[in-house]
């Protein structure tokens, strides 16, 4: 297992980590070439496309209006191709608020819009306009969408709730959707998180689902197809963990250090990857990665 490589996106760029020789490359930063600043906040949710070899993440932007207590109104998404470290510019979006995490299946891109409680839908082929699905009624981050899934054809979400008790819900069939721009879809399944806060990322592997209750320090396994539906702590370590990657009985995870929001962005702060075991939850291996920032999500770039 020690030969895969992590793509990382941090708060000061997209980074490409070789697990077998420790060596960290920044494959794009927050500063152009000359050193000016360009119009990143930093970036957060990756995407793997498994058929073209590429991988897409979200770049924070300031955009045109500007909300209130949010620098980030747009959302620029890149693809990475992996075996050229290439990046290649896809499309921005005005209007997404403090993007979190994106996703992506055979037709479509699916945006957190976190400041505005709602998710972007736009086809790959980039000939539509977006389809915009509210969750609730109120246009205020409420519950503080900061995760998304796709499984069986349904998009899942993560609640984070803002230090409340988090949720989990899937919507109905994605062949099925209709936009949503002015009235809330509606939830097939909810499931409560009862006494987990904070929770932040998620990960598909088969039938489960993997999230991180961040200030906890703690990762969890969700079976999707369980009547009970509770969560079962898998890794217990420090906080503050976000970024997951799974592979067969193995995972990585982000651990950066616990920041004030205004004190994430700055790269003097370290951060690290941990490896553990998915069957006993015992820490098989520690990367440190030097200052980098916060780390916001993670995956396998094999």
């Amino acid at each position: 297992m020690n030969d895969q490589t992590i793509i990382i996106s941090a708060s000061t760029g997209i980074y490409k980590y070789a697990l077998t020789s420790n060596a960290l490359e920044k494959l794009i930063g927050c500063q152009s070439a000359d050193g000016k600043t360009t119009d990143s906040f930093g970036y957060f949710g990756l995407s793997k496309d498994c058929k073209n070899g590429k991988i897409y993440f979200a770049s924070r932007e300031k955009g045109e209006k500007i909300f209130k207590k949010k620098k980030s109104s747009a959302t620029t998404i890149y693809s990475l191709n992996k075996f050229t470290n290439s990046i290649d510019y896809v499309k921005k979006f005005k209007g997404i608020e403090d993007v979190h995490q994106i996703a992506l299946d055979e037709k479509n891109f699916y945006l957190t819009d976190t400041g505005r409680n709602r998710i972007w839908v736009q086809d790959r082929l980039l000939e539509q306009p977006p389809e915009v699905w509210n969750i609730g009624w109120r246009r205020k981050d409420l519950n503080h969408i900061n995760s998304i899934a796709l499984y069986n054809g349904h998009l899942m979400i993560g609640l984070n709730n803002r230090g409340r008790n988090s949720e989990i819900v899937m919507l109905p069939d994605l062949s099925e959707r209709r936009s949503s721009r002015f009235f809330p879809i509606k939830a097939i399944a909810k499931w409560p998180l009862s006494e987990i806060t904070h929770t932040h990322d998620m990960e598909l592997s088969a039938n489960y689902l993997f999230f991180c209750a961040s200030h906890e320090g703690v990762l969890y396994r969700l079976d999707i197809n369980s009547d009970v539906g509770r969560p079962v702590p898998v890794i217990h370590s420090e906080p503050w963990l976000r970024g997951i990657a799974v592979q067969g009985k193995i995972c990585w995870v982000g651990v950066s250090q616990v920041a004030d929001r205004t004190e994430r962005y700055s790269a003097d702060r370290t951060a690290k990857i941990i490896e553990c075991s998915l069957e006993t939850g015992t820490l098989l291996n520690e990367y440190k990665l030097g200052n980098i920032g916060q780390i916001n999500d993670m995956c396998l770039s094999g």
